[in-house]
Parts: structure tokens; sequence; C-alpha cells
């Protein structure tokens, strides 16, 4: 018989201490005292022989320990509620009654206004918590429980996770007026050259997809880049000689007008990037996920996908 002295209480301290890294915030989520949450998480160091958290007057910090525990912890805590939704299923209430939802941000707000009002107005009663960020972090964040799924392009292996194909987005080039490109009807990757591409920062997976369809891509003939905005790659388009790839839920009608920009689309549908609705494997809201996904494909004006990731 299994004989362990830590709870599902204790995992529910560590993992919404890991989450918050602020005791405050933490004890006001789980309802009790910071002393008590302190005393708390002490008695769980001391069971499991191990140190957690670095805490000093200002900041809490994970340990390695606690990097190594955390995704254990948020484990059980799913595979729990697991256990009470499937032995209490008139009690189950779409995504546990929250959603945390991660997008990368080169889908950003361009996907969310497609989103936010369909998802209040099928699940009224589930507030939904929109988040942005890069897809590493989306993924740690996801491993963590700080986040409830993800809208990623797959561009790591998601085997350890469970996953549902959404749509295809295509990539059409921008050019303005200047271009010597303008005057096409579509463009071809022999079009493009890195040299004269403007590209996200480091860290973005766009960039890093734009470049693998560029023939003439070679290192060190690519614009060194601090803009984490599409919408400001596309002001640099319109002041300057250079051009850019946007993702096709960027594109608005009125950026010609306005910005003096024209987009060509790709004579190969291909070329662009998929979008996939990824959540924890152990997730007990796999059904949710699935009516999400399908949510998602409903209400995005792309073409869906509906083969396997």
């Amino acid at each position: 018989m299994l004989n362990s002295p830590i709870t599902l209480r204790d995992l529910e301290y560590i993992v919404e201490l890991s989450k918050e890294l602020h005791f405050g915030r933490a004890s006001k989520n789980l309802h009790v005292s910071q002393p008590a949450l302190s005393t708390q998480i002490k008695k769980a160091e001391s069971l499991l022989g191990l140190t957690l958290f670095e805490r000093d007057h200002k900041r809490v910090f994970l340990t390695e320990s606690g990097r190594q525990i955390l995704p254990l912890a948020q484990r059980v805590l799913d595979e729990a509620q697991n256990l009470f939704i499937k032995s209490t299923p008139k009690k189950t209430i779409p995504f546990g009654g929250h959603l945390s939802l991660g997008v990368i941000e080169s889908l950003g707000s361009a996907f969310f206004k497609h989103i936010i009002l369909p998802f209040k107005k099928t699940y009224p009663t589930c507030p939904l918590e929109p988040r942005e960020g890069l897809t590493s972090d989306l993924i740690e964040q996801l491993s963590r429980g700080q986040l409830d799924a993800i809208v990623i392009s797959p561009t790591i292996d998601l085997r350890s996770f469970e996953s549902s194909p959404l749509f295809f987005e295509s990539f059409h080039l921008a050019v303005n007026a200047d271009s010597p490109l303008v005057h096409k009807t579509e463009f071809r990757t022999q079009d493009l050259d890195s040299k004269d591409l403007l590209l996200l920062k480091e860290g973005h997976c766009l960039k890093d997809q734009i470049l693998n369809f560029c023939p003439k891509n070679r290192k060190g003939h690519v614009h060194k880049s601090h803009v984490a905005s599409l919408e400001t790659l596309k002001l640099l388009v319109s002041a300057g000689p250079h051009y850019t790839l946007i993702p096709e839920l960027w594109i608005k009608k009125e950026d010609k007008a306005l910005l003096g920009i024209t987009y060509l689309p790709p004579s190969n549908i291909k070329i662009g990037r998929e979008i996939v609705l990824v959540w924890r494997a152990q997730s007990s809201q796999a059904l949710d996920m699935n009516r999400l996904a399908e949510l998602i494909k409903k209400e995005i004006p792309l073409k869906s996908i509906s083969h396997p990731v």
C-alpha cells in the first residue's frame, strides 16, 4: 500500500507558489494566510528532503529541484482532478470553470479578435484568460500548469502533449509602392532574398519559418532586428526599401490606403505555417479541448486542418 506523507494539498501549494513566485499572491489564490502557506511549503520540503524554493525579503525563486518536481506535482494534480471528474460527471463544468489560453505572439490579437466573443457566447460562465508569449515560454508555462492550453505552430516535438490541428495560415509578401515586386500578382520563394527581408527578433519561430522558405538565405545575410511586433514590421516596409512576409490573419484591407502596402499571395499555398491547439496529456479537460479546437476552426476564417499533426 502506498504510504506517502505528501498530500494533494501540499502539491497544490507547491504548484501555486511556483506560478506566482510570490507568497502574498499565492496565499490569496489559495485562500490561506501567508504564514500558513510558508509553513506548509517548509513541511513539504522537509518531507521531500529537498529545497524547492529560494526566498529572500523581496523575491521567490524555484530551485533546480523545484523545477524537476514541478511537472510531477502538476501531473498528480491533473490525474486527481481527472479521477474526480470521471467519478462525478454531472458536476463537471467546461474547462473546470476557467481557461488560461496562451497564444504565440505572432498570432496574438489577430487570433483573439476572432475567438474572445464567440468563446464568451459559447461558455458564458467560463472566464477566458488570454496570454501571449514565445513558443518556448508557452510550452514551459503549459508544463507547469500555468496555462491550460496553448495555440502554436508545431516547430517542436509535441509527443509528450496532446494536440489538435486547427488551420493553415499562408504568408503574404508585403511590399511598398517603390518595390520592383509591387507589379506582381503573386510571389514565389525564388523572389525572396534574406538580405532584403525584414524579420522579427530572435526567439520568434516565425522568423525561422520564413527563412526556411528563402532559397537565398545565407548565414550573416539577415537583418538584425529588435522588433517583436508584426505591425511595426508593416511600418518599416511602408517607410523603406525592404519587404517582409506577413501571416494571413494580420492582413488588413486598410493597409494599402494607410501604409501604401501591397500584399502578394504565394504562388504555392504551402508557403505558410500550420497552427495547432496543445494541452497536457494528463489533463482532465481533453473533451473540452477538442470542443475548443472545433470552435476555433469554425471562427478563424482560414482553411482548417483535419489531418493529425
